[in-house]
């Protein structure tokens, strides 16, 4: 790959789309002008984006899984090293991107309405495994002694 690569209009157009929509944003082509491989999904189904071809099910599941990420990542860039901080910008990044992408194409999930940022998104998730964990601890000092404690 030489420097005129970079300077070609269609790559310099496909990398403006993933830096500004994301990874459900973009097509094969997008991936090709760029020289990524494209998920097989979208070999299959040229012209189509991820969010074309994922059901509202799949969009909201993709969702929650990066705001999972973030979760999780924010306890490793706490007390682990520099990638595991990168990895919590790249999911931080990518969450905003797709949450702002979905608004705008209108395939944001209905089930998130009165959520309008991925923070609060991220926040409401905490929240749930919070109300969950404490629901399991109280569930288990009521329990038989078995399991754990």
């Amino acid at each position: 790959m030489d420097a005129d690569f970079f300077q070609k209009p269609e790559f310099r157009a496909s990398l403006k789309k993933f830096e500004t929509l994301g990874p459900l944003g973009v097509t094969a082509e997008d991936h090709v002008n760029i020289a990524t491989i494209p998920p097989p999904e979208l070999v299959k189904n040229f012209g189509k984006t991820r969010a074309d071809l994922m059901s509202n099910a799949d969009l909201l599941r993709y969702l929650m899984e990066q705001a999972n990420s973030i979760l999780r990542f924010s306890c490793f860039s706490r007390y682990g090293g520099e990638a595991s901080k990168l990895a919590l910008e790249l999911y931080e990044k990518n969450l905003r991107l797709t949450f702002n992408y979905l608004k705008t194409i209108g395939r944001f999930p209905s089930s998130l309405d009165g959520t309008s940022t991925p923070e609060e998104l991220v926040e409401k998730l905490r929240k749930s495994y919070n109300r969950e964990n404490a629901g399991l601890q109280h569930r288990r000092s009521k329990g038989s002694g078995r399991g754990l404690r």
